[in-house]
Order: structure tokens, then sequence, then C-alpha cells
């Protein structure tokens, strides 16, 4: 984990007091690029770490090629001068990035690039040496991916509008009355189905806008 900001309280009070935001353009980006690939090593490394084992190198070449991918996009939202393709989606993309409020960009990039980096020089270790992933080789990752995790949890509550947070609210209760509708009575699941209705109505207008 990064060593914390000695001003970190202030630079998120700034982030709210001025509303600063990141678009949902990166959000899907990081989320879909960072977490979606966090939560891949996560999993791959605590499957080894429960059965107290080793990682064995083919693993370790697996993580580092999701750390390597991990990286690649960070570098894509911190640094968008590197996208050079003309696809529309990485189009917009550069434009949000380059719009991203120098705060955010500062924070992403001291916690967020801190913990890639460190996690590069631990399965660069490895590589070099062509040997398998120790344990507490493996706590430390875990440490760092966890770290990553929570940071941008925290710049996600930051950063969201009031919006995008009551879109997110709906997003358990649909999941749930989309699930219960099934296990009632025709009677039942026609007063929930007008539950749903109404909350993909809400959700509908929201993602319009």
């Amino acid at each position: 984990m990064a060593n914390k900001l000695p001003n970190e309280a202030e630079l998120f009070q700034k982030i709210q007091d001025e509303h600063l935001a990141v678009s949902s353009a990166l959000w899907d980006l990081i989320y879909g690029g960072i977490e979606d690939k966090l939560t891949v090593i996560k999993l791959l490394l605590t499957l080894y770490l429960e059965a107290n084992e080793a990682v064995p190198l083919n693993e370790v070449k697996k993580t580092f090629e999701h750390i390597r991918d991990v990286s690649l996009i960070f570098r894509q939202v911190i640094h968008p001068q590197i996208i050079k393709t003309e696809d529309k989606g990485f189009v917009k993309i550069k434009e949000e990035s380059q719009s991203l409020p120098t705060v955010i960009r500062n924070l992403l990039s001291h916690y967020v690039g801190n913990d890639i980096q460190s996690i590069n020089f631990i399965l660069g270790d490895c590589l070099d040496d062509n040997r398998a992933l120790e344990i507490p080789a493996v706590h430390k990752i875990l440490f760092h991916v966890r770290a990553m995790e929570e940071f941008l949890t925290k710049l996600k509550l930051h950063t969201e509008t009031l919006e995008e947070r009551v879109k997110n609210l709906l997003t358990l209760p649909l999941v749930y009355l989309n699930n219960l509708k099934s296990e009632l009575n025709a009677e039942q699941a026609a007063r929930v189905e007008k539950s749903i209705s109404s909350l993909q109505e809400i959700d509908g207008i929201l993602r319009k806008k």
C-alpha cells in the first residue's frame, strides 16, 4: 500500500467541495479493466493461499499478464496521450482522461500507481529467478490489490453524482425483486412486477440524463 498522503483528507474534501468528478466512461474503463483484473488476480492467488501452496510459475506468468493489463489501463487514464487509436470508444476515453481534474489524477497516480509498481516488482523477481511465488509474497500482493480496491471505492464515493448514486442503489433492489418474482404466486408476482416497472422507469430516466 502506498504511504498515505499527509493531506489526503484535504484533497478528498476539495473533491467534494468543488464537485470534481470522474466521468462514467472513465469509471467503466476503471471498473471493467482494472477492478475486473484485480478480482481475477485475487481469486487466483487466494486459491493457492487457501491450499497453503506456493503459486507455480505458469500461474505467476498469468498474474503478471493481468497486472500488465491493469498497468496499461491505468496509464491510459493518467496519460491519455498514449492512446493512439482512432476507435470511437477510445477517442472518448482519451477526451475524458484529458479533462480529469489534477487532484484526482494525482491521487490515482500515487495510490494506484505505487501499488501496481509494487506488485510488478514482486512478480518480476519471481519471473527473473524462474521460481514459484511463495506464500509471504502472495500476502504482499493481495495487500496491494485490496489497497487499490479500497482506494477506488473511496474515490468513487467522493466523485459520483447524486444521480449516479441513486442509479447504483437501484441495481440491488431490481436484482432482488426479479429473483423474488419467480418464487411468488401470480397475484403476488404481478404486484412485484409493478414495483420493478417503477424502479426501471426511474432508472431509465436517470440514464437518459
